[in-house]
């Protein structure tokens, strides 16, 4: 494992968590288009919130 590569990423990790604190998303789920981590997760994270913002309609 290349150290620098890891410390990179934990940067951008944090990079991400603060920008979504920021902007004020609802969430940070980290994912993968390559590997599928993670893909059915964040659908299901955006149905669940566009249900309960549906039902304050």
């Amino acid at each position: 494992m290349d150290l620098g590569l890891e410390c990179k990423r934990v940067t951008e990790k944090e990079f991400a968590s603060d920008y979504r604190k920021k902007h004020n998303f609802f969430d940070f789920i980290e994912c993968s288009s390559k590997t599928g981590e993670n893909i059915e997760r964040v659908f299901d994270k955006i149905a669940r919130k566009m249900l309960t913002l549906a039902s304050f309609l």
